[in-house]
């Protein structure tokens, strides 16, 4: 269990989110994880949590809905073959990782499992959980001002919130990120084109087009990296190929 906890911390290290479901009572649950001197485990590592005795389907869905993910960009892990079969039949998509029986496989199963695959880390994936956290106090604080004031304004103006823009170059180093934009964005990819760093890298090298990237930060904090701009300039007109 030792190995286990550094294994999920080194996860977060490269953009996972880790989020607590368990059948408990909260109090005697936090303590014993974030409190035992055999943990590893602190609270700003977990991004949410729900510790109660619902279904852990719905707290699972909750939380999902909390930080605005599909349940197909989750992997629940669970030692009980009720609870696993339980989510499985009541989360569409989820993917599951059944710890084995023997514990002593516990550790190289995780570690050689598809599901925790994470190719190039970007900036934003170190400080993912801080991200997320950041967008819930958000939501809190849009729920506070919408029902102290009804008005979306408000909300926006009492951010602070402010956009840079900068060109993006073929050695810069925001250029993971970027790629990353392009190929884990579906819904807000306007042209739906995939890049790997060689193509992008020789599309940045060509006179023809410009790209830039767009960082948000706020009072809570930055969000990092949030959108990328691709156009062709002719004369007077600007013709935007990705966005």
């Amino acid at each position: 269990f030792n190995r286990v906890q550094t294994i999920f911390l080194d996860f977060k290290k490269k953009g996972f989110l880790l989020a607590l479901c368990s059948k408990n009572n909260e109090e005697i649950a936090l303590k014993a994880l974030f409190e035992n001197p055999s943990s590893q485990i602190k609270k700003e590592d977990i991004v949410t949590y729900r510790i109660n005795w619902r279904p852990k389907s719905e707290n699972i869905l909750d939380i999902c809905n909390e930080l605005n993910l599909s349940p197909k960009d989750t992997v629940f892990v669970d030692d009980s073959e009720f609870e696993v079969k339980e989510v499985k039949t009541n989360v569409e998509g989820i993917s599951i990782f059944k710890v084995p029986k023997n514990l002593y496989n516990y550790p190289s199963e995780l570690l050689s499992n598809s599901l925790f695959i994470s190719n190039d880390v970007t900036e934003e994936d170190i400080h993912r959980t801080s991200l997320y956290k950041n967008r819930i106090l958000r939501d809190n604080l849009f729920k506070k001002s919408f029902l102290e004031n009804g008005s979306n304004d408000e909300w926006m103006n009492s951010l602070n919130m402010k956009l840079n823009i900068k060109e993006i170059t073929s050695n810069g180093p925001e250029l993971n990120r970027v790629i990353q934009l392009f190929n884990r964005t579906n819904q807000f990819n306007l042209s739906g084109k995939k890049y790997n760093k060689t193509i992008f890298q020789e599309i940045l090298e060509s006179t023809e087009k410009s790209y830039y990237s767009g960082t948000v930060i706020d009072k809570i904090g930055s969000e990092g990296i949030i959108s990328v701009i691709g156009f062709i300039q002719k004369k007077d007109i600007i013709l935007v190929e990705d966005f």
